[in-house]
């Protein structure tokens, strides 16, 4: 009776993440390979050979996915896979599992006047507030920040970049926003990184306030969202890196970063978020 009783309530309480696991081993082609998998955990499956560099990886990726090679950043242990490397050099064996992290958005050339608006909702107890943040990079070198204490700069960046100083919000609002406007073509040709980043201001972490997110429109069609992102996994950060703008020749393209997204620092000390943009950037190289 009791193993009849057990049945049962394995049968009502699956085990979900097994259930997929075993799915993805069902799915999985025979022969020696490695899987790619996006953030939202679509995996691909393709032939493992320890010599492969990863530029010839990324164009096999490309052409079952339909993306081009220099739209792609693939992420192992943390790093950046640099295109003339190969799966040895990272100590990528049969099996292993890496991260493809593809562009929100390729931003047209004839756009200009941008807007990034990050949100959060307010602590329902402690009266505190998020900053957003953009920090201008030179590669890997910082060149300048811009917050609501420093809300453009004409010196570094032509003011290409300037913060709307304040949370946007309505009396007994629920919801604040901070807005980030870039006119790119003004941003000087030497600054090749933009990074948005939203910190707590009192808070030691991000989880007093729910559902942080970003939206990102043209400034004359606000009403017309390009792409949005949430980061409910941040919420035991201090501060979470949410996006970059990465200069591709005369374009640019924004991507979610993944991988190393969650760190330390905010508003008083961005030495922590500085460091860890640096070393992101200093993978892609």
């Amino acid at each position: 009776m009791v193993e009849f009783f057990q049945t049962k309530l394995d049968r009502l309480f699956v085990d979900y993440s097994k259930v997929l696991e075993q799915r993805a081993m069902m799915l999985k082609p025979s022969g020696d390979l490695i899987s790619v998998s996006t953030i939202n955990g679509d995996t691909e499956w393709f032939p493992f050979r320890a010599n492969m560099r990863i530029v010839e990886l990324k164009r096999e990726i490309g052409e079952k996915l339909g993306l081009k090679v220099e739209q792609q950043r693939l992420i192992y242990n943390d790093k950046n896979l640099k295109g003339d490397a190969r799966l040895s050099d990272y100590n990528i064996g049969c099996n292993a599992n890496i991260s493809l992290i593809m562009p929100l958005y390729c931003i047209p050339e004839h756009l200009d006047h941008v807007v990034f608006d990050l949100s959060w909702e307010f602590p329902a107890v402690n009266p505190d507030f998020l900053d957003a943040t953009c920090m201008a990079f030179e590669k890997d070198e910082f060149i300048q920040v811009i917050d609501w204490t420093h809300s453009s700069n004409e010196y570094y960046l032509n003011g290409s970049i300037k913060h709307s100083e304040k949370n946007l919000t309505g009396p007994g609002a629920k919801t604040g926003h901070q807005t980030i406007h870039v006119h790119l073509k003004r941003v000087p040709g030497k600054i090749t990184h933009l990074y948005f980043t939203l910190s707590s201001w009192r808070s030691p972490n991000l989880s007093e306030f729910r559902n942080p997110s970003l939206k990102f429109y043209e400034a004359s069609s606000e009403n017309v969202n390009l792409c949005e992102t949430t980061f409910g996994h941040a919420l035991s950060s201090q501060a979470v890196i949410m996006c970059s703008a990465v200069r591709a020749g005369t374009k640019w393209q924004i991507f979610e970063c993944g991988a190393g997204s969650l760190v330390a620092g905010n508003a008083k000390c961005y030495n922590p978020i500085r460091a860890r943009i640096a070393e992101l950037i200093d993978n892609e190289l």
